[in-house]
């Protein structure tokens, strides 16, 4: 393996080759997707924040016909605290909606 300074390993392409293979376009994305999914810290890595969970409505619809306050409690009671609001009955108002989470 070739790890000179101004030499890249060889398992990966280098920056000057003319055209890449399928496989080197997916090595190099693949590296770099992972890059991103890294979680980025500041200078204090405690301060870090992960994203909130949530759950999609829409993947409920079913349990929404029954019972719209009790899936919502028992979606808290797993330990979700943020829905994503995207589909909610044709019946159901803005308003009953924002009720029905608050009571959750």
């Amino acid at each position: 393996m070739n790890t000179g300074i101004n030499n890249y390993p060889e398992s990966l392409p280098s920056p000057e080759k003319k055209s890449w293979t399928r496989r080197d376009f997916l090595q190099v994305s693949g590296i770099g997707l992972l890059g991103m999914a890294l979680p980025v810290y500041t200078n204090d890595p405690l301060k870090w924040n992960p994203a909130k969970l949530s759950v999609q409505l829409y993947t409920l619809r079913e349990q929404f016909k029954t019972d719209i306050p009790g899936t919502l409690k028992r979606i808290r009671e797993i330990g979700f605290e943020w829905v994503e609001t995207a589909f909610w009955p044709d019946d159901i108002s803005l308003q009953q909606a924002a009720k029905y989470i608050r009571d959750a």
